[in-house]
């Protein structure tokens, strides 16, 4: 089921071929979360006392053997 049938890319171009559809919204996240989203660092922002630290034991993750 197919309900988006058009999208527009940076240009303003309007996308309408399924591929072409695709590919603007795979152009668009990796924009998103690569290039465009800077992160500025400031070490003031970290929190590096002791008493923050997580020193406690976790499990592996194994896979079930229930309902096999």
């Amino acid at each position: 089921m197919d309900i988006l049938k058009c999208i527009k890319d940076e240009d303003d171009k309007i996308l309408v071929q399924k591929n072409d559809i695709n590919g603007g919204w795979k152009n668009y996240f990796y924009n998103l979360f690569n290039e465009r989203y800077v992160i500025l660092l400031n070490a003031n922002m970290l929190d590096i006392r002791e008493d923050s630290q997580n020193y406690t034991f976790d499990r592996q993750v194994q896979e079930s053997t229930r309902g096999k």
